[in-house]
């Protein structure tokens, strides 16, 4: 998922978060990962772990997201250029032909790139620089998400969202969705995410957290609600559970299948982002006063935590091994190694 960088205007408060707290009467996700001595535990000590950022000597300007892509990063900056920086962050490869880029999103072999801009989208082959297509949208794009294949990706915008082909930008389906259950909420898209095998998108434009088939666009179901707007969701490795993070300061865990919470905890400021390690055991965890934090995919468990030296947070992705988180904080580029029993 990816968000707009209005979200980040805001402020909120220090960064103290808590233990989860297991939702009432709901039992646990079906084959939840193994728990044993290779299983995420916390310091010896008890407490989480320490999250320490290094800042990094990126050759660009307040970075507004970054995405891991093949051999390297992709990173939109503040004067609307799309950069490809080398693995290390530290220098710049090429840039790339797309004007007012404000978020990019990487297909998940690294192969392909979407530049989403204010007007629409550009795909990309990150190893040449080429451009593969063009396409223009409804309305400045709010959300960016990937098909687990790669071979089709997710966009939205105010009140709709469209599955496009990623290899020509051609529009398998378009589709307005449901008005807000709360008419005070937003009427714009604030999280978007596909589901593994690409049957579910999850998606928020208010407080709910609600599912669309992913072949249709038509709504499927509701899972519930935050006590604010929903600003970032992601799924599970498995596709049984999603996971959300709201301006109410809590990451909240649903079953996919609509049975109800698994799991939700809070956390010390609005959240920014979520992203899953790629062991599939862990979820990253930002918020928009720079806290930083990882917890137990399965049970919320809090293993890791720390405080960026930012004034915000914009978006994170994990390294391709797991053993970093990359943040793009809008000043800076900072890359945050995470100890083993994090990952």
């Amino acid at each position: 998922m990816r968000l707009t960088p209005f979200f980040l205007l805001l402020g909120c408060a220090a960064h103290t978060p808590v233990q989860p707290t297991p939702s009432p009467d709901v039992p646990p996700p079906m084959d939840p990962f193994v728990v044993g001595p290779d299983a995420p535990t916390p310091d010896a000590g008890g407490g989480p772990a320490t999250l320490e950022p290094v800042a990094v000597d990126a050759p660009v300007g307040s970075p507004m997201d970054v995405d891991v892509a093949a051999g390297g990063l992709l990173v939109p900056v503040q004067n609307g250029a799309a950069v490809l920086l080398d693995a290390a962050g530290g220098a710049e490869v090429r840039r790339f032909a797309v004007e007012d880029a404000q978020m990019t999103s990487v297909s998940p072999d690294g192969v392909r790139g979407v530049v989403g801009h204010y007007e629409g989208l550009v795909g990309v082959d990150v190893a040449s620089g080429r451009t593969l297509w063009s396409a223009k949208t409804g309305g400045n794009t709010l959300a960016l998400a990937w098909a687990n294949d790669g071979a089709s990706f997710l966009d939205a915008w105010d009140d709709h969202a469209e599955r496009r082909d990623a290899a020509t930008g051609a529009l398998r389906w378009s589709a307005t969705l449901p008005p807000p259950a709360d008419p005070d909420a937003a009427n714009s898209v604030k999280a978007l995410a596909v589901s593994p095998d690409g049957t579910l998108v999850a998606w928020s434009r208010d407080r709910t957290v609600a599912l669309l088939d992913g072949a249709t666009g038509k709504a499927v179901r509701d899972l519930g609600a935050h006590g604010e707007a929903v600003s970032a969701v992601v799924f599970a490795p498995d596709g049984r559970t999603v996971v959300s993070g709201g301006w109410d300061r809590e990451v909240r865990a649903w079953a996919a299948d609509g049975s109800g919470p698994r799991w939700h905890a809070e956390t010390g400021g609005w959240i920014a982002a979520l992203a899953v390690s790629p062991s599939g055991r862990t979820v990253a965890v930002a918020d928009i006063a720079g806290g930083l934090e990882v917890r137990a995919l399965v049970d919320g468990a809090w293993l890791a935590a720390g405080q960026l030296d930012a004034s915000s947070t914009l978006q994170l992705a994990w390294t391709a091994d797991g053993s970093a988180l990359w943040v793009a904080t809008g000043e800076k580029l900072l890359r945050v190694p995470v100890p083993a029993s994090a990952r």
